[in-house]
């Protein structure tokens, strides 16, 4: 600050500095010196600096990770290291960096470090782990004394199936553990094997288990393997299932149809034999008995069925789940395009002869005045943060029709962060995209695929993007997509770009100035994705012009196929794979404990 201002922090308590500057990211908090000098002594305070946050934090350079853990004044203080998702530092300055004599809680899924490389570390008083095991990092020891004391661990595994045994030979070595976290991105049922082999060995002191498994399977092989499930209750999402000891106290078997005595959810649970939608959160508060279904705030709900899977009778019983007043708090929400068609398109159920896939069979007018379920959706709950609508085949069909008005209503998500939109047909106007890029100001991630080939949607992309301020992830699929004016849509000042995935046949032209612009503007860029699929011909002349205008931290792929990408586990999960993030887990960083 310039002397002749009035240096209005003189004048604020020191306590007040300490709870305001308490809601900043560690970056910003190791930046307060630059701001004023009499802000310095603020980065290397035990009640700011104790927890360092970097999870994701593509900003965190070598640099600026040296400076902040290897200063003396702070490597005494910190207790908690969250550096998830930091791959690009390598593993040695990793190790340099965590000679800290206090830390209690260290996060480090998906970086270049591995279990071995902590062996020599003095980390005596450790007590939660969050690591991958993959083949480049994880060698046999007999025993490891850093797991001795731990209580919490996190396992993602990426090892040879060979090895997996190794896993339980030194879980054996953790002898205080409580919580425990295996996490297999692979989906085959051998996987699923391992996973339970592994959890079944575990100590009797283990209170949580949280296991990446296909629902469908679950119950069945934990019987076959002779898991104990009456020592737990279970609550669990579409991928991941959450064991937890049992308590002495009364709980709800939530996966038993009796305990669906409301009619709505007995339609959707029972009759139409649905998934269960609910969260983690949400799940285990109804096990636990700390909530009920009448009076439950839902946190999330995934609603979405398979895209042949739709009905009318579905769509009249989602309206009577997603609309009731314990909604109206939702976060996070799934449900299909037609949600996005006129109600007087809805059949009422008439007692339960009727048909649970009765499909209308005419085409209806589309005028103003029918809303449609999502426009109430919107309307009901307007705090979501995060909307995925997936695709209907009714919907893509034209039979019936999807509405403009309903695409443009989610523009009055005014605190909505992320939004995918699969498989909106070409005959809707995509106007609606330049409304929420224009209203939603916080949108930070946008995933969108359209079936047909429909070349307005990429004009109104472009068009659009330069409005979205806050945009930090864009996932793009289409049949033929003119790639140098979407990536020339980016070339404005200040913008906050990490992670570009285009996915298309064809592209219409390719011209190496218009990457060049691109790179330019686009400093902060982490990954861009460019796969075409029927140009393999071309690929490899395009990947090595591309590639040559990266710097050195950045990932640039050009491919004919998405299969086998050589690249870290979250972006290939959460950019390049369209998986659903609603009632599921962030497997990334749901394990950090809020304390930390």
């Amino acid at each position: 600050m310039e002397n002749t201002e009035i240096d209005y922090l003189n004048n604020i308590p020191e306590e007040l500095k300490l709870l305001i500057f308490s809601y900043l990211d560690t970056f910003d908090i190791i930046h307060l010196e630059e701001v004023s000098s009499r802000l310095e002594h603020l980065t290397y305070d035990k009640k700011l600096i104790s927890t360092i946050r970097f999870y994701k934090e593509y900003r965190c350079s070598l640099l600026i990770l040296r400076k902040t853990l290897l200063h003396s004044l702070r490597q005494n203080v910190i207790t908690s290291l969250n550096i998830n998702c930091i791959y690009w530092v390598s593993r040695i300055e990793l190790k340099k960096c965590l000679k800290l004599p206090k830390l209690e809680s260290l996060y480090a899924v998906d970086t270049r470090l591995g279990l071995n490389d902590l062996v020599d570390l003095k980390l005596l008083h450790l007590h939660t782990l969050a690591i991958t095991l993959s083949d480049t990092n994880f060698h046999l020891y007999p025993k490891l004394t850093i797991l001795n004391n731990l209580r919490n661990l996190y396992i993602h595994f990426d090892v040879k199936m060979r090895e997996i045994y190794v896993i339980t030979r030194f879980l054996d070595y953790c002898c205080h553990l409580e919580e425990l976290w295996l996490i297999d991105f692979c989906e085959g049922v051998e996987s699923m094997y391992n996973v339970i082999n592994i959890a079944n060995r575990l100590s009797k002191t283990v209170k949580k288990i949280n296991l990446s498994i296909r629902v469908s399977h679950s119950k069945i092989i934990l019987q076959q393997l002779g898991f104990d499930l009456r020592s737990y209750n279970m609550y669990k999402t579409n991928t991941h299932m959450c064991l937890e000891k049992t308590r002495d106290c009364d709980v709800a078997n939530i996966y038993d149809d009796s305990f669906y005595h409301l009619e709505n959810w007995q339609d959707y649970i029972v009759r139409l034999k649905c998934d269960y939608p609910f969260g983690l959160n949400d799940a285990r508060k109804l096990v636990f008995k700390e909530a009920t279904l009448e009076d439950i705030l839902w946190e999330e709900l995934n609603l979405s069925h398979y895209a042949k899977a739709c009905s009318t009778f579905y769509r009249s019983v989602l309206d009577t789940i997603v609309l009731a007043p314990n909604s109206k708090q939702l976060k996070k929400l799934s449900v299909n395009t037609c949600s996005g068609q006129p109600k007087c398109l809805e059949i009422k159920k008439h007692g339960k002869s009727e048909p649970l896939f009765k499909k209308a069979r005419t085409a209806h007018s589309t005028g103003s005045g029918e809303k449609s379920t999502l426009q109430d959706i919107i309307e009901n709950s307007p705090l979501l943060v995060e909307l995925e609508i997936w695709e209907c085949e009714m919907v893509s069909g034209g039979l019936p029709k999807l509405t403009i008005d309903a695409l443009n209503s989610i523009s009055n998500l005014h605190r909505l962060q992320k939004l995918t939109l699969e498989g909106v047909p070409n005959y809707v106007s995509p106007k609606y995209i330049l409304n929420i890029c224009q209203n939603c100001v916080h949108l930070t991630s946008l995933r969108i695929s359209s079936p047909q080939q429909n070349a307005s949607l990429s004009n109104y992309l472009c068009m659009s993007i330069p409005y979205a301020k806050s945009l930090k992830d864009l996932r793009f699929e289409q049949d033929t997509i003119p790639v140098c004016r979407l990536v020339e849509s980016f070339c404005t000042p200040n913008r906050k770009l990490q992670r570009l995935v285009i996915i298309c046949n064809d592209i219409s032209t390719f011209d190496l100035e218009s990457f060049k612009k691109f790179f330019q503007h686009n400093q902060q860029l982490k990954l861009l994705c460019l796969c075409i699929k029927n140009s393999s011909s071309s690929v490899k002349r395009i990947s090595q012009q591309v590639k040559a205008l990266k710097n050195h931290e950045q990932i640039v792929l050009v491919t004919s196929t998405l299969t086998s990408l050589a690249i870290p586990f979250h972006h290939k999960i959460e950019m390049v794979q369209c998986n659903t993030n609603v009632s599921t887990v962030d497997v990334f960083n749901d394990f950090v404990k809020k304390s930390d």
